[in-house]
């Protein structure tokens, strides 16, 4: 689990800010300013979860991944042999037509018209505690349907204080989809 990761602001255009208090242009009326805010309106997004698999190995299919680590940052933060857990609504952009509306509620060829919209409210669901979740700003819940995570490799140079990070592969940025959003109730 993470803290928030996002941060939205609120953006001025400022009449020359040198010269005295900061004036904010008015775009609705013309040669017309207004004192700029001490405090800029923000908001910050909610926590963001990366969730990985541990599958289950025996001696027939040899060691597995994270079975014996040294501890370590640089082996704690090293995710490329991981899997990540996700919602069943993050599927890859090649989904067949029937999968999407059998997630859409349980949707096909045959839903009565008067129950469509029922079976897609009840279908709509916040992804899982055990799910991966990334949130913005804008309340939106994103989770990637494949792909690696890349973490910083080598030793950390203790002279320096580098923030950690984290980024999605080229595939997972490709597949990163919407799948939540905190306007939407569950069921509804």
């Amino acid at each position: 689990l993470f803290p928030p990761q996002h941060v939205a602001e609120t953006q001025y255009e400022l009449e020359n800010p040198d010269t005295g208090t900061p004036k904010i242009k008015d775009k609705t009326a013309p040669n017309t300013f207004y004192d700029a805010p001490m405090v800029s309106q923000s908001r910050l997004s909610g926590p963001s979860k990366l969730v990985f698999k541990f599958e289950r190995w025996d001696d027939k299919h040899g060691t597995a991944p994270w079975a014996v680590q040294e501890l370590s940052i640089k082996n704690l933060t090293s995710w490329e042999a991981l899997t990540m857990q996700v919602n069943a609504r993050a599927q890859p952009p090649n989904v067949d037509l029937a999968k999407q509306l059998d997630l859409a509620g349980g949707l096909h060829k045959d839903t009565d018209i008067g129950e469509v919209f029922d079976k897609i409210a009840g279908g709509f669901h916040a992804p899982g505690t055990w799910e991966t979740a990334l949130e913005t700003h804008g309340r939106l819940i994103f989770s990637p349907t494949q792909g690696k995570w890349i973490t910083p490799k080598g030793d950390l140079d203790r002279r320096q204080a580098p923030l950690w990070n984290a980024r999605l592969d080229k595939v997972g940025r490709q597949s990163v989809r919407a799948i939540w959003s905190h306007y939407l109730v569950n069921g509804r």
